[in-house]
């Protein structure tokens, strides 16, 4: 309901919100798998994965969709990561389970 609150166009068609949020709610349950922190092999909110992006490179070099290679360092950066990472997860949880529909 919040996604739909604050991004109405996301909301189906077509369907009562019931049944909308109880699909959504089921692709969301199969997709919270892929944003754990250690399913990514980073440890920190917003971090990239040097690795990643590095065998990314490489594929793309190897199937000739990049000519040569760059240094990862050069696409990607962690030095704001820690900034970032200074939040009170305890309170957005808080916020969220304390949300009510404006209506």
């Amino acid at each position: 309901r919040i996604l739909y609150e604050v991004f109405p166009e996301t909301r189906p068609t077509g369907k009562d919100e019931a049944t909308a949020i109880g699909d959504d709610t089921r692709v969301l349950e199969a997709r919270i798998q892929n944003w754990r922190l250690e399913k990514a092999g980073v440890g920190r909110w917003g971090e990239s994965s040097m690795a990643n992006y590095a065998a990314y490179v490489d594929f793309l070099s190897r199937w000739g969709v990049i000519k040569g290679t760059v240094p990862v360092t050069d696409l990607v950066t962690n030095e704001l990561i820690p900034e970032i990472n200074r939040l009170d997860a305890g309170k957005i949880r808080a916020e969220a389970k304390a949300w009510k529909p404006a209506r």
